[in-house]
């Protein structure tokens, strides 16, 4: 593809990952996590745990060298054992549990437990997209080798505690969310669809391709059609049964999170910016932009205009704390 399509969504959604905890814990033990809003992803360092992916579930148990990736969840869990009582993960006594392995001989689990979110305000769905739950077995990503590569860097960066850890390892978070959706599309287990597996299709990945590649321009089903060599209606049923929208919505919703994007990082004229995104006037472009952000063009630039300077401002209290 001339168009990463993935890499694309995931820059104008503003894909925010971090490190969550990379705790070394000692039996009995259990931590709980939401995933509201955002996904999450644990690889098993060392050692055996269990986990849920909601309350009421079934537990499954996680080997070392297993990933687990949830997204959308409520609620889920991991402990040392099925029936142990678990606690969120910001209230759990980590101080306590590594003050046990220093005096006790227990079973040791390490763990690496990361998050992903979509700051962007997405109108086109992402993270819903994806299973709630995916299982990666060490065996799995032994046959995967950018996988297994990628894990492997982070098993050696936990080793050290060397110069510029913290900026290798925030980029391993994110190569693994890419891979892990590729693991995903390639399952013979996906039975769900979407924009994300339809990137795969033939006829459907080109003409997503064009359509963000070219968001300012008249597409239409007949064109979209034409540019893969499909009749119309025959394109707009494996579209929309592949998808879950017409290519109507899916390019609707396109070009509104771009828009969002050049309102929140430049200081394009709304006229200009509905241009560039495909409206003719500021009237039809403030109409669709209202539609999926429930405020107009300015109170949306305004409104992130203000949030961003309460960061900066958060940011340079938390410096200024720092080097007292």
């Amino acid at each position: 593809m001339s168009i990463d399509v993935l890499a694309e969504v995931l820059t104008v959604g503003q894909l925010g990952s971090k490190l969550i905890c990379q705790p070394t814990l000692c039996d009995s033990w259990g931590l709980n996590f939401s995933t509201h809003k955002m996904s999450m992803l644990h690889f098993v360092l060392e050692g055996v745990c269990w986990v849920k992916d909601s309350e009421s579930g079934q537990a499954t148990r996680l080997m070392q060298g297993d990933i687990v990736f949830f997204t959308g969840n409520a609620w889920h869990s991991l402990s040392n054992h099925p029936e142990t009582e678990t606690v969120p993960y910001k209230t759990f006594d980590f101080q306590k549990n590594r003050s046990r392995q220093e005096t006790e001989d227990c079973e040791i689990c390490r763990l690496f437990c990361a998050s992903y979110t979509l700051e962007g305000d997405m109108a086109q769905p992402f993270f819903s997209l994806l299973p709630k739950f995916i299982h990666i077995k060490a065996n799995e990503i032994n046959e995967n080798p950018q996988l297994d590569r990628a894990l492997q860097l982070i098993i050696s960066e936990n080793k050290s505690d060397t110069i510029g850890y913290s900026v290798v390892t925030s980029s391993l978070i994110d190569v693994l969310l890419v891979y892990i959706i590729r693991h995903w599309i390639k399952s013979s287990q996906t039975e769900s669809y979407s924009w994300i597996t339809s990137l795969q299709d033939p006829k459907l990945g080109p003409a997503i391709e064009l359509m963000h590649k070219y968001p300012g321009k008249k597409w239409d089903v007949d064109k979209l059609a034409e540019t893969v060599f499909m009749s119309r209606s025959a394109f707009s049923k494996r579209f929309t049964e592949s998808t879950g929208c017409s290519p109507a919505a899916y390019l609707s919703r396109w070009r509104i999170d771009l828009a969002a994007k050049f309102l929140r990082e430049t200081q394009l004229s709304i006229y200009k910016i509905a241009n560039e995104v495909g409206y003719e006037s500021e009237t039809s472009f403030s109409k669709a932009f209202k539609k999926y952000r429930a405020s107009s063009p300015a109170q949306y630039r305004k409104i992130k205009a203000q949030e961003a300077g309460i960061n900066h401002a958060r940011a340079q209290v938390i410096s200024a704390t720092a080097s007292i």
